[in-house]
């Protein structure tokens, strides 16, 4: 029977010699998780979003709802397996230690309310209503105020996702310097 004492002492047994422990899976995984969450919402930012701003509308609003839907179903999920290996590392740590891998789940998290409460209402909905309107055969565009209206609010949330994007790469950051301060 594979779980009988001697072969559970004998997995125990190798599984002690690996040169790696659960603590350094989940520096790798909140450190990997956190900055590369960071770097898809920068490069959404820094080269998605201004070629959507120079694109006609008709094509650029429906394909920034589309990234923004698109990105809510991997970013926010990845944001927060790197929140969760910070918060067991701090479980796991004591000291000075423990509070900075705190620092790095809280700041990874923080993405949530910051997308619920700053980006959701304003620019997105807002983008969303004009789509929406656009696609019904209304003219969203010109009842938001006309294309230079819906470039400011597209370039908005360009910039908005930028915090976003500091946000969990000083997650990143704060979780690299609690791992290399418990060596």
């Amino acid at each position: 029977h594979l779980f009988s004492l001697p072969h559970y002492v004998l997995i125990t047994q190798r599984m002690s010699t690996l040169p790696f422990t659960l603590e350094s899976i989940a520096q790798v995984v909140g450190i990997a998780s956190s900055l590369m969450v960071s770097g898809v919402i920068l490069s959404i930012s820094t080269f998605t979003v201004p070629v959507l701003v120079s694109s006609p509308m008709n094509y650029s609003l429906p394909n920034l709802r589309t990234l923004f839907s698109r990105g809510s179903y991997t970013i926010p999920q990845t944001a927060f397996l790197a929140g969760g290996s910070f918060l067991y590392l701090a479980y796991v740590s004591s000291g000075l230690i423990r509070y900075e891998y705190i620092a790095a789940a809280i700041l990874n998290m923080s993405i949530a309310p910051f997308t619920v409460y700053v980006m959701l209402p304003n620019p997105n909905q807002t983008l969303k209503d004009i789509n929406r309107e656009e696609q019904q055969g209304k003219d969203g565009i010109a009842k938001a105020g006309g294309p230079k209206a819906v470039e400011k609010l597209m370039v908005k949330f360009g910039y908005l996702n930028l915090v976003r994007a500091g946000l969990t790469a000083a997650g990143g950051i704060v979780g690299v310097i609690a791992a290399l301060s418990s060596k």
